[in-house]
């Protein structure tokens, strides 16, 4: 399933039968509705944790299960809205993403 956010976030996600992929953009969610560039915000591992409570998307051993992922996000991103997105690590996102960034939960 390709999910479009864009009331609270400039987002694009994946989900699968075992996992749960996001990225999200820089930018006013109001005002704009895409990106080429997104950075990676979430990673769940839907059968380890069905309520998504456990964010993996810093865990190096997951790292296999993201690229595939990001590849076929991109790919849907492509498809679905004809651009070419870059997604980048989660480590890379600006500050006004991470300002707001830990605060999700509250």
């Amino acid at each position: 399933v390709f999910i479009q956010i864009s009331e609270s976030q400039i987002g694009r996600a994946i989900r699968t039968k075992d996992y749960k992929y996001s990225a999200r953009a820089s930018g006013d969610p109001w005002h704009e509705c895409g990106s080429s560039v997104y950075y990676e915000d979430s990673l769940y591992d839907l059968g380890k944790d069905p309520g998504e409570l456990e964010n993996l998307i810093g865990d190096p051993g997951y790292e296999p299960v993201r690229k595939i992922l990001r590849d076929i996000l991109k790919r849907r991103i492509s498809e679905i809205e004809g651009i070419q997105a870059e997604i980048l690590p989660s480590c890379d996102k600006p500050r006004e993403i991470m300002d707001d960034y830990n605060y999700d939960h509250i």
